[in-house]
């Protein structure tokens, strides 16, 4: 009788795991990243990349300006637009945008934030035609007219200078009627083809991310990915790894009670020993740093009965504080 007991009550521990390991053995889809595509200036429609294998008809999207400069926050009011593509305003002129994309995967609700771009250009003006390449009319010479009859002596007046002590013949202007006309006084015709004026403006815009004496970023820009299931006092993490270029250094640190690792400095890949469950309170910490770049850091708490709390920033070389992402 209390083998029958004892078999009932672990039968039932075993369907109780289960059921709270059931969505985890599957293989749920991500919500990695995202990533602003093109120019940003008025009249140009920017695109918002999203990377991971979560149905694209359960992605909410919000395109906003950087809250204070930080790329994780929105200013206060409406979004600018809530689809996967924007066209910026002439009120976005002089201010970056951000663009939030959201999901609900499985009990996760998932939330990334892209890099902020440069400040939004305004629109070039039309291209024109210099309007010197056209001569004006005023510029034709004067045709050349006959002189009146009476200019000109009769030939039989006029004798001619054989005998001219320089040997040449003279000029008929020399005539007895006082000097001929001179064709041509007013002046010589002027140039047709005008000096170059200025160059036009609205030439090709600079490329997006294009900024003299500034940090790059690294390229391509890292991305942490989390999967795991929510649990009544933590959360199960099934996947935590780290896509970065390979010369960049990945430092992760735990904090709190009965985190399995402390601190650990690697390259990119999966970060195994995280993946188990992890009770609430836990603070993990990921930065991805290269010399000379700007890049990835990133802030996990673990909560009870909810997904873990997730915040993006930037990360600086030699600096272990997060910093909001400058400008690209």
């Amino acid at each position: 009788m209390r083998r029958t007991q004892w078999s009932v009550r672990a039968l039932a521990g075993v369907v109780v795991a289960l059921a709270v390991a059931g969505p985890a053995s599957a293989q749920a889809p991500t919500l990695d990243g995202v990533t602003i595509v093109g120019v940003p200036a008025v009249g140009s429609t920017v695109h918002a990349a999203v990377s991971g294998t979560v149905a694209t008809t359960a992605l909410k999207y919000r395109w906003c300006r950087p809250r204070d400069g930080r790329a994780g926050k929105c200013a206060p009011g409406r979004p600018l637009g809530t689809s996967q593509t924007y066209v910026p305003v002439s009120s976005d002129v002089g201010h970056p945008l951000v663009v939030m994309v959201s999901a609900s995967i499985g009990t996760f609700d998932i939330e990334v934030v892209s890099s902020p771009t440069a400040a939004v250009l305004p629109a070039p003006p039309p291209a024109t035609t210099p309007p010197a390449t056209t001569p004006p009319p005023a510029t034709t010479p004067p045709r050349t007219t006959t002189p009146p009859p009476t200019t000109t002596p009769p030939p039989t007046t006029t004798p001619p200078r054989t005998t001219s002590p320089s040997g040449t013949t003279p000029s008929p202007s020399t005539g007895d009627n006082g000097p001929a006309p001179t064709f041509g006084s007013s002046g010589s015709s002027p140039a047709l083809v005008p000096p170059n004026g200025p160059e036009l403006p609205g030439g090709q815009a600079p490329a997006p991310g294009f900024a003299p004496n500034r940090m790059p970023y690294l390229n391509p820009f890292p991305v942490l990915r989390v999967r795991g299931v929510v649990a009544a006092r933590g959360a199960r993490i099934n996947l935590l790894r780290v896509t970065a270029p390979r010369d960049a250094t990945v430092r992760v640190h735990c904090a709190g009670d009965r985190c399995p690792l402390k601190r650990r400095t690697r390259h990119s890949g999966r970060i195994r020993a995280l993946e188990r469950f992890l009770p609430a309170g836990l603070r993990i910490t990921v930065r991805v740093q290269s010399p000379g770049h700007v890049g990835k850091y990133v802030r996990l708490v673990i909560r009870a009965g909810k997904p873990p709390a997730r915040r993006d920033a930037c990360a600086l070389p030699g600096r272990m504080r997060a910093v909001r992402c400058p400008p690209a």
